[in-house]
């Protein structure tokens, strides 16, 4: 696939005064967004690695009037980020306090006055005069830069990368784990902090970044799967656990073949949970996840009298069994191991097979009669896909 006609997959921090369009805006670009409220920003980063949130950059909205106080309020955001302990870092030992900063002004007037300032030479600030188009360019591009000086700065300090066909850029050479003689290395530049690291692999190389590139090449990969390349179920769960966004999540939001043992003793394993970040730690609904493969027909029976496949309704009785388990307070203390807080009722989704056009009305008469887990199609995961990254 053509990379020029694709988006990249970022994911952004979203930050104002209050709750705004913009993160459902960015979204119809391809970005995840998590949105922040201006007092709870400090609190959110100053979790570190304790929080499973991993972003490429964080947007400032000044929202309000005036619009001078409104920009002020956002420059003192930008402030307290860059102003964060050197040790606070992601999951991915990044350091927030070197987070790619964009502040979104609605005024071109405020706005070309903070450019001029001196306190915001390391923030990009933006206005809606050339319109939503070109402010998420100026993200992408912030964003793009940032990668580029991480690049540079792991390579001064002696490792090696690589960009692979895959579009991925990954890293050879010491990491947080990296031992000489015995005695811990501590490695570390200035964006780095490699033993804050919990995604790298130190045995291997392992993935720091990721451009257009690499959705082009995802979307190839997976519509080659389901065209009949993967030989089993295992093929497809791999691929969808390392590319979160073919299921409208985040990275950090999936957790792939969670273990619970129920208070009987006995353990369940969903191929895929997606727990939605909440800054506050409140409860959330996740998404129970199943997957299943197989050839031949998705839907099966004659005339009128349409119904699922029998690997089909295996997965729907699964994802009930699941939701029964999770929502069952003898269980509390397993689903508080796993989601580090309590969930409400999960959404329950069951990916399986292939359809065809001439197909459509059938599978909609045999989703009537389930109504409660939502069943998709593989070639419609791609589809979806497809459309969100496609410029």
């Amino acid at each position: 696939m053509n990379t020029s006609d694709l988006r990249p997959n970022i994911n952004l921090l979203v930050t104002a005064s209050r709750p705004t369009v913009l993160p459902t805006v960015l979204e119809q670009f391809g970005a995840w967004t998590t949105f922040v409220p201006f007092e709870k920003v400090r609190s959110v980063l100053v979790r570190g690695t304790t929080s499973s949130l991993i972003v490429d950059a964080i947007v400032i909205e000044a929202v309000g009037d005036p619009a001078s106080e409104a920009a002020e309020a956002a420059a003192k955001v930008a402030r307290v980020v860059r102003a964060m302990p050197e040790a606070c870092t992601m999951r991915n030992g990044l350091r927030w306090r070197e987070m790619p900063l964009i502040i979104v002004v609605p005024d071109p007037n405020v706005a070309t006055a903070m450019r001029h300032d001196p306190g915001m030479r390391a923030v990009v600030v933006c206005d809606f005069q050339y319109g939503i188009a070109a402010l998420y360019e100026s993200i992408v591009s912030a964003v793009r830069l940032d990668r580029e000086a991480i690049h540079a700065e792991l390579d001064n300090a002696g490792c090696i990368i690589e960009h692979g066909r895959d579009g991925r850029f990954r890293m050879r050479g010491p990491a947080g784990g990296y031992r000489h003689g015995g005695f811990r290395q501590l490695f570390e530049t200035k964006r780095y902090h490699g033993p804050s690291d919990h995604v790298a692999r130190p045995t291997s190389p392992w993935v720091i970044a990721t451009d257009e590139r690499a959705v082009a090449f995802d979307l190839d990969e997976f519509e080659r799967l389901i065209c009949g390349a993967a030989e089993r179920e295992e093929d497809l769960q791999r691929f969808l656990a390392g590319n979160s966004y073919f299921l409208n999540a985040a990275q950090f939001e999936l957790i792939a073949k969670p273990q619970l043992t129920r208070w009987d003793g006995e353990k369940i394993i969903p191929d895929i949970v997606i727990h939605p970040y909440a800054f506050d730690g409140r409860s959330v609904s996740p998404e129970i996840v199943e997957l299943k493969w197989f050839g031949g027909r998705m839907v099966v029976g004659e005339k009128r009298r349409w119904r699922f496949r029998a690997e089909i309704l295996g997965g729907v009785d699964q994802t009930r069994d699941y939701t029964e388990s999770l929502m069952d307070p003898r269980n509390m203390a397993e689903v508080r191991r796993i989601f580090a807080t309590t969930v409400l009722e999960p959404k329950r989704t069951v990916i399986g097979g292939t359809i065809a056009p001439d197909e459509r009305d059938k599978m909609d008469r045999a989703q009537r009669y389930i109504s409660d887990v939502d069943i998709r199609p593989y070639n419609d995961v791609l589809a979806a896909t497809r459309r969100r990254f496609e410029k």
